[in-house]
């Protein structure tokens, strides 16, 4: 059946640049974008080894900011473990609301992900899966951890979009493969 890198295995980091919609005007707003950072962090490092039991080994791996531009709209890249991505795109689904919506949070999840580029086929196939798997994961995990996650996933998702709900711009440099193309 093969790995899901996204949340198995011993993949290669990956470089992602983010371009949000969102206006940034303020240090407030600066601080929203840069809390809703440190709450995906938080997620990847705790809620995402108890989902998946094959990742706590990776969850030690730190995720690097290797720029962020406070510019309108501003503009990250981040150097981490491909389940950055997924718990990234899992907010931006709005797991905040899953209990209701599994439905329309697949339906976004597929959405969201093939808006990401840099990806192959096969990886934007595996982000995807690994995305649905985690929202129902998410369910069967118990009603207060589910729910504290929620409500971080709720929260990052606001700081991120801000007033606009616009989705950001991710691009994934494969600077493993780079030069074999």
């Amino acid at each position: 059946m093969g790995t899901n890198l996204f949340i198995e295995g011993s993949p290669a980091p990956l470089l992602v640049r983010v371009r949000l919609q969102r206006e940034v005007t303020s240090f407030e707003e600066v601080t929203e974008v840069s809390s809703a950072l440190s709450d995906l962090d938080r997620t990847l490092r705790t809620a995402w080894p108890r989902m998946w039991p094959s990742f706590k080994h990776r969850a030690k791996r730190e995720v690097y900011l290797v720029t962020f531009r406070v510019q309108s709209p501003p503009e990250f890249m981040v150097f981490a473990d491909p389940a950055w991505l997924a718990v990234f795109i899992g907010a931006l689904a709005g797991y905040g609301e899953i209990r209701r919506n599994v439905p329309l949070i697949i339906e976004d999840v597929g959405r969201i992900v093939r808006g990401v580029r840099g990806l192959t086929e096969r990886q934007t196939e595996l982000l995807g899966i690994a995305t649905r798997l985690s929202a129902e994961r998410f369910l069967e995990s118990g009603e207060r951890s589910s729910v504290r996650v929620a409500k971080r996933f709720r929260r990052a998702r606001q700081r991120l979009l801000g007033a606009s709900e616009e989705l950001p711009e991710i691009e994934i440099i494969d600077i493993v493969n780079r030069d074999k193309r």
